[in-house]
């Protein structure tokens, strides 16, 4: 089966490790639909019921770590022949309450009726964001900043060289890759417990998911480190698929950041990522002053929610409810400080208890 929409998200692999790790914590039952024709398959729909609250919630296996969801398509015709076939895979899965997709993107038939897209979707609050890279090392240093930025950043790059040997490199021993991500997990950790937000790693496993991409799947993850004599100043997990080197996690010595290690080290990749050959960058979902400085597209992606049951219809409109009270407080000065200060009070609780 030739996969035309192959994503990173949807790799055995990945999926693996999440299921590994946090998915069995977390009681997911998969459900894994293949549409075949002539008895070859050509869409496979990476499903799972998530359970919560006597809730069965019918989504992408790792939805919430992914950054791109959907299924693996083999026949790319198939995405405008307007099957119905999403009858057929709520017949197969059994009882579920409620069909929720999130982080749609649009080679999926975000806005448009097709084999996979029941309904056109509503645009998440934050878009995925794409930087094309180019052969020609000036015409992508042109692409990113002016010639007036990249002198700030090398002046920073000869403040770090004053301090003693500076280096960039590409992590390739398993045993160094899992304590490097361990390390920048617990850096990120108590970054965003001083922000008062959610740490995401802290639950059902989630603290083994990279360090096990790290060990177990060399393939598609990639490590990388700024040193100053030895030791880590910046990591970066990376993801990659055929074509393109995906951000998908970062931290960096906070005492270090008049240096701003955390961007000499993402300059670093983007350039190595060039030179390997690939065509883009992917800084992935979220709205970043950064990603909006350096990239030069932008994907947005959509939810769809689709109630199965009574129960999934209530649920549909108090998730919209939650979805609009988020905006409100993103939006809301006042309201967004407040929600800082409770997570950095619960937060504080957690970890004295």
């Amino acid at each position: 089966m030739e996969f035309g929409n192959y994503r990173v998200f949807q790799d055995f692999d990945f999926t693996n490790a999440w299921y590994q790790t946090i998915g069995k914590q977390k009681n997911v039952d998969p459900r894994i639909i293949v549409s075949t024709c002539d008895d070859k398959p050509v869409i496979l729909f990476p499903l799972g019921i998530y359970q919560r609250l006597g809730i069965r919630r019918l989504a992408w296996l790792g939805s919430d770590w992914n950054d791109y969801n959907g299924p693996v398509v083999g026949d790319q015709s198939l995405l405008s022949s307007g099957q119905d076939i999403w009858t057929k895979v709520f017949e197969l899965v059994g009882k579920a309450d409620i069909l929720e997709i999130s982080k749609q993107a649009p080679w999926y038939g975000m806005h448009t009726e097709n084999a996979v897209a029941l309904q056109e979707s509503v645009r998440e609050d934050n878009s995925t964001h794409i930087l094309d890279l180019h052969s020609d090392y000036q015409a992508l240093r042109k692409s990113i900043y002016s010639s007036r930025t990249w002198q700030g950043f090398e002046r920073k790059k000869r403040k770090l060289k004053k301090l003693g040997e500076l280096t960039f490199q590409c992590e390739t021993d398993p045993s160094e890759r899992k304590r490097i991500v361990e390390m920048m997990l617990q850096i990120k950790a108590e970054d965003l417990a001083a922000r008062g937000k959610k740490n995401p790693f802290q639950n059902c496993g989630a603290a083994n998911f990279l360090p096990t991409i790290a060990i177990d799947c060399e393939e598609i993850s990639r490590v990388y480190t700024l040193r100053l004599n030895g030791e880590v100043l910046a990591t970066t997990f990376c993801l990659v698929e055929k074509n393109s080197v995906l951000l998908y996690q970062t931290s960096y010595d906070k005492n270090y950041g008049f240096a701003s290690p955390g961007t000499l080290l993402l300059h670093f990749i983007i350039f190595k990522a060039a030179e390997n050959g690939f065509e883009s960058f992917d800084c992935l979902f979220g709205d970043e002053p950064y990603k909006l400085k350096i990239c030069n597209r932008s994907v947005p992606v959509g939810r769809v929610l689709v109630p199965i049951s009574k129960l999934g219809v209530a649920l549909k409109y108090f998730t919209i409810g939650k979805i609009v009270l988020t905006r409100k407080v993103k939006h809301s000065p006042s309201l967004y400080l407040f929600a800082r200060k409770v997570n950095r009070i619960l937060s504080n609780f957690g970890r004295v208890r």
